[in-house]
């Protein structure tokens, strides 16, 4: 491009570039983020689309209305990628403030993905499809069966037989791997020799509690407890995600105050019970709020273990590239301990 019309081009109003970005994704997409699953090949092409056009122009990206929708963008991203525990809402806040601030939440942001998702990934399967094994856990009545049913088959059962069990599959792309889940969905009134072969089985934990029914959360803890012993590790590093079923049926002034009433309490069963490997999250299975995501960081927990997404994002903050190259050598050597191992 001429350098005349290099600088016509850079003096269009913002509302045009924001129209040409809106080709590569949409306004709406931007906006409610739900409706992306975090390896799929829209969300892949959406930021490819993105990062090409803000590093098109200095000029351009540096206008003020133009950071706003970069800085809103590239926060959307994080939280599809890593998602954000509400527990911790607060103190991601403060770091999207700080990135912001010094104009480095693009880069921040790619560079956290590069490490969770290509450094410390785990090796897959040697038919190079990740196999994990989810048991839906929790009281009678709080939405497991819904939720199995609403992410296998995409529909939401009004009533269900309790005294059924069943086991589903199902093919899903996880941060662009291939992941085959196998969910089992125990029946209501199983006996607790039943429920520990369950435990036993599962790789991965859904244990579901009702945002209607804080007594679902009390209820709750005998099954972690009946989780830990029967799994039996010497660190409780088995995935657990806690899903805050039915925020349906909350309204827009309840909803936080009620997720962060139930978050506490869930906050306060990991500690007693030293889970070192969970996730919260708030669901719908009459709506489909953040169901795929369910099964999307079990997987997530199952691949990468406990890393700890705030962790990972000061330390990226902080260190910048050097951290990846930290990274990159602490992989090495634990690569060279397993091998030692296998040998």
């Amino acid at each position: 491009m001429a350098p005349k019309r290099i600088t016509q081009f850079s003096s269009l109003p913002y509302e045009i570039y924001q129209h040409i970005l809106s080709f590569g994704v949409s306004d709406s997409e931007l906006l409610l983020k739900k409706n992306f699953s975090s390896g799929s090949s829209e969300i892949q092409s959406c930021v490819r689309y993105v990062a090409n056009f803000q590093s098109l122009n200095r000029k351009i990206a540096s206008m003020p209305e133009m950071e706003r929708y970069f800085d809103r963008f590239w926060w959307n991203v994080w939280e599809i990628w890593f998602g954000i525990n509400p527990s911790l809402e607060k103190e991601f806040s403060l770091l999207r403030e700080e990135m912001i601030l010094k104009r480095e939440l693009k880069r921040k942001v790619l560079m956290a993905a590069f490490i969770k998702f290509h450094i410390w990934r785990r090796i897959k399967n040697l038919n190079g499809i990740d196999e994990t094994k989810v048991v839906m856990i929790g009281k009678g009545g709080v939405g497991k069966s819904a939720m199995t049913v609403k992410y296998i088959q995409d529909f939401f059962i009004e009533q269900y037989d309790p005294t059924i069990e069943g086991v589903y599959r199902k093919q899903l792309l996880v941060d662009g791997f291939p992941t085959l889940f196998e969910v089992l969905d125990s029946a209501e009134h199983e006996y607790s020799s039943a429920r520990d072969h369950h435990m036993r089985y599962g790789e991965c934990f859904v244990l579901v509690c009702d945002l209607a029914d804080i007594n679902s959360v009390e209820e709750a803890e005998p099954l972690v407890e009946q989780l830990v012993r029967v799994k039996d590790f010497e660190e409780n590093s088995f995935p657990v995600v806690f899903a805050l079923n039915k925020v349906d049926l909350l309204n827009e002034t309840d909803r936080p105050i009620t997720i962060e009433k139930f978050t506490n309490q869930i906050a306060t069963l990991i500690k007693q019970t030293q889970l070192t490997n969970t996730f919260i999250i708030e669901t719908s299975a009459k709506t489909g709020e953040n169901i795929t995501r369910v099964y999307e960081e079990c997987a997530r927990l199952k691949r990468y273990g406990s890393v700890d997404n705030l962790t990972l994002l000061k330390e990226v903050i902080q260190h910048d590239s050097a951290f990846i190259e930290t990274c990159k050598k602490q992989r090495k050597l634990m690569k060279q301990s397993k091998n030692c191992s296998v040998m």
